[in-house]
């Protein structure tokens, strides 16, 4: 059997520590983001816009929608619209 501690190491081993790091820098960009020395009413609102258009109809429409359910059907250039949206 394995003891406490090897199983501690043999998890450790399968975590993907890239993906670890890419995830963190990510977040603690966005936290900085927060402070007053970077903010600006312009970037508030590209953020807003492009929050709607990436976030509500590109993942929720495109792929969940629409590619995931096929719950309704649109032209092809519609369909690549949306999925380069996404990318």
């Amino acid at each position: 059997r394995d003891s406490g501690r090897e199983i501690e190491m043999n998890y450790l081993k399968k975590i993907n520590w890239g993906v670890v790091i890419v995830f963190l820098l990510f977040h603690i960009l966005a936290i900085i983001a927060f402070l007053p020395i970077f903010y600006s009413t312009s970037g508030l609102i590209i953020m807003l816009i492009g929050s709607y258009l990436f976030g509500t109809l590109g993942i929720n429409v495109c792929y969940h929608r629409l590619l995931t359910h096929r719950s309704f059907k649109t032209s092809k250039i519609l369909e690549y619209t949306y999925l380069i949206r996404t990318m």
